[in-house]
Parts: C-alpha cells; sequence; structure tokens
C-alpha cells in the first residue's frame, strides 16, 4: 500500500475522532431503526421474515476503509458506517420489503442496486438489493421539500444514514460464505475456483426459485402481485435504472456512443450514481422527464454530447480525477442518459446542487456546450468538438472568472 500523505492521515485522524464522538448515537440510532423495522415487517403478512441484524461499523474497520479510499477514491463518502441486512425466507418478499423500508426510510437516489439485475444474462454471482437511506426522524430536515432534501449531502460519518442490505435465506448463506473465503483473504482466484463460485451461485438461484414454486403450489397465504405504483414525478425512485434496464431508446443510445469511441461494455465502479446524480442536477426528476430529454434531436443529443465532451484518457464518469486508475475506460449502461444529462445541464443554471464527478470549471463548459448543440441541431459534432478542445480548461476546476465559450465557425 501507497504511504499516504500528512494531510490524508490528518483527515483519518478526524474522522476517526468524529466516530468516537457519535458512537453513542450510531448505536441509538441503529437500535430504533431496527425496532421500527422489525414492528412494520412482522406485522405485514406478505413477507416471510427470517431476521434482521443491524451493525455499527467497529472503528477499525472504518480505518481500514478510510485508509483504503484516501489511496483509490478520496472524494468517496463513507455511508455505511450504520447497516442494517434485512433476511427473507423468499427471494420475492425482497419487493415487499422494499417497498416497506421505503415508506419508512428516505431512499438516496443514485444509490440504489440490485445486484441481481446487474448481472449479465450468462452471469451467476452476488444477488442482493442494497441502498442507503436516512432515518427522517434522525436529521432537522424532515420537512424539506423532496427536491431539496434528496439533493442535500449529509455531513460525513452522518449517525442518519444506513446502508440497508435485501436478501434471502439462501442469498445471505452463499454471500457470507463467499466473503469469507474470498474477501478476506485478498487473494485473486484462479479461473478454476471462480468457475465453481458461478456455478454454486447459480445453484442458489435455481433453489431460490424452486422454493417459491413449491411455496406457491402448496397455496401458502400470498398476496396477488405487486401492482406498479403510480408515484408523483417528484417522489418517484429507482426510475433512472430501471429504465436504463429496460428502455429501448437508452440501450441503442448506449451502443451508438461505444461505437462512436471505440469503447467496450462493463460496469465501473460507481456508474450508476454518477448516471442518476447528473440526471437529478439537470432536474430530469422523473422517468417521462428523462425520456421526452432522450427523444430530443431524434435521440442524437447524448451522442452528439458524448462526441464533443468525452475524453476516452480518462474515466468518463470523473473526466477530472486526482488520482490515477487502472480501470479501463468503458461504455458502462446508461452512458447515453449520463452525457444526454449533460448536455441539458443548460436549462437548470439557478440550481445550487452540485456534481461532485465533475469540476465546476468543466460543468460550466457542459452547459455552454449543451446550450450550442441544442440550438444547432445540424452542426456536426466534430466540428464541434476541434473548437471545444482548443478552448477547454485544464482541468475541471473552476477558474476565479469563467469565461464562455465561443463555439460558433
Amino acid at each position: 500500500m501507497t504511504p499516504l500523505t500528512p494531510d490524508d492521515e490528518a483527515r483519518i485522524e478526524a474522522d476517526l475522532r468524529r466516530y468516537d464522538e457519535l458512537l453513542p448515537e450510531y448505536r441509538q440510532n441503529i437500535h430504533e431503526l431496527t425496532r421500527r423495522l422489525t414492528e412494520v415487517i412482522g406485522a405485514d403478512d406478505r413477507v416471510h421474515l427470517h431476521a434482521i441484524e443491524p451493525r455499527v461499523k467497529t472503528r477499525e474497520s472504518l480505518e481500514n476503509k478510510l485508509r483504503e479510499k484516501a489511496e483509490t477514491d478520496p472524494l468517496g463518502r463513507i455511508e455505511d458506517t450504520l447497516g442494517v441486512r434485512i433476511i427473507t425466507y423468499f427471494r420475492d418478499d425482497a419487493t415487499w420489503v422494499e417497498q416497506i423500508v421505503r415508506e419508512l426510510l428516505r431512499v438516496h437516489e443514485g444509490t440504489y442496486a440490485d445486484k441481481a439485475a446487474l448481472l449479465e444474462d450468462q452471469e451467476f454471482g452476488y444477488r442482493s438489493i442494497q441502498f442507503v437511506a436516512t432515518m427522517p426522524w434522525a436529521v432537522a430536515d424532515e420537512n424539506l421539500p423532496s427536491i431539496l432534501r434528496d439533493q442535500r449531502k449529509p455531513p460525513p460519518l452522518s449517525a442518519a444514514i444506513v446502508e440497508i442490505q435485501i436478501r434471502s435465506i439462501l442469498e445471505h448463506g452463499w454471500a457470507e460464505i463467499e466473503h469469507d473465503l474470498v474477501y478476506k483473504s485478498g487473494l485473486p482466484l484462479p479461473r478454476p475456483i471462480r468457475r465453481r463460485f458461478a456455478l454454486t451461485a447459480a445453484l442458489i438461484e435455481n433453489a431460490d426459485e424452486q422454493l417459491e414454486v413449491i411455496r406457491d403450489q402448496l397455496a401458502l397465504d400470498r398476496p396477488p402481485a405487486l401492482p406498479e405504483p403510480e408515484p408523483e414525478a417528484d417522489d418517484e425512485t429507482g426510475f433512472v435504472e430501471r429504465l436504463i434496464a429496460s428502455d429501448r431508446t437508452s440501450r441503442a443510445l448506449d451502443d451508438q456512443i461505444a461505437a462512436a469511441l471505440d469503447l467496450r461494455p462493463g460496469k465501473p465502479a460507481n456508474y450508476l450514481r454518477d448516471v442518476e446524480r447528473a440526471v437529478h442536477v439537470a432536474m430530469l426528476d422523473s422517468r417521462e422527464k428523462l425520456e421526452q430529454a432522450l427523444a430530443e434531436q431524434d435521440g442524437k443529443l447524448g451522442l452528439r454530447m458524448a462526441i464533443v465532451c468525452a475524453d476516452v484518457s480518462q474515466q468518463l464518469t470523473r473526466p477530472d480525477s486526482v488520482r490515477e486508475t487502472d480501470e479501463p475506460v468503458v461504455a458502462f449502461p446508461g452512458v447515453g442518459v449520463y452525457w444526454t444529462a449533460l448536455a441539458l445541464l443548460h436549462r437548470q443554471e439557478d440550481s445550487e446542487w452540485h456534481f461532485t464527478a465533475v469540476g465546476e470549471g468543466r460543468l460550466s463548459e457542459y452547459r455552454d456546450v449543451g446550450r450550442y448543440l441544442v440550438e444547432h441541431p445540424e452542426e456536426s459534432a466534430i466540428g464541434i468538438r476541434e473548437r471545444y478542445r482548443a478552448q477547454a480548461y485544464p482541468a475541471g476546476a473552476a477558474p476565479e472568472s469563467p469565461h464562455r465559450l465561443d463555439l460558433a465557425p
């Protein structure tokens, strides 16, 4: 491990002192959350609950994570100091549990992940629903409008923030064994072992499905399938991930950007979070608005924006990262949504919310480029790219007096 700088060491010590100060509050909040979850889930006869497992990250574990992030992801935030794992008997119980938890907590848009949905059709592996949420009763902003609450950054190591995991008892057993054998060893796995883990995961997935079939055939007390909710635009959650996974326009745009930039498909760390943050900074706060954005310029706006602005020598979702990464640049699911949202930032110039993946100076450029692309739909993106590159900031940090781009030929 590379030695950390004195500044990194000082930040870590400050965070650990903060942890020590908050420890009684951590314990109180996780106890209260467990009580509430046990009460509401236990009272819901739709769910076959096995266990609720709360935890507070130990000081040693927190220090290890802080040191890891200081080296690999200095802008990363610790959002799992508190955690609750909800374990059900059946995989499809997770749908009901998620709905219950969403009614109790405020889910952070951009942190939701259904690990099973992220697996390719031919892949088998870790399966769990997880997301980060705020306990409304533990913060002072409970009564703010949702569009403000969801964009505000909680303080580091907040005692009101918790990571939720929802999985079946079979998924839980597989994950615990895999973690014990693989993660704790810290050793790279040879291909035969990786294949055996994948085979075991496939067997677990099949067993989950067979148990659901057996339950249904025995006519256990089971309600009808959960209907699709009709949420208000501002309160709809998870729509970005669902659109990325199912919308043909979005997937076609991803393929076009991959071809134009000569990128292979892939899923870098935190890509979904950055896509969703871009969407919300652009105030595309419903699926309908996002679909309308994707339809602009016959579905080509995101492609044109990527051609003009994407720098494939660096991570597309972190174009001005201060740390090097060995992770290859790839066309991730939702890359078209990402660049479409950035192309429309100029329509929300009064927004006070920041997009941490991109420097303020770069965001200012993206607003100018997006505005020009919208106003000149017939102009070649290649020509605009050359003019943009000649005027772009060397780095994305905000300069003292931002200039406005002149992209006219």
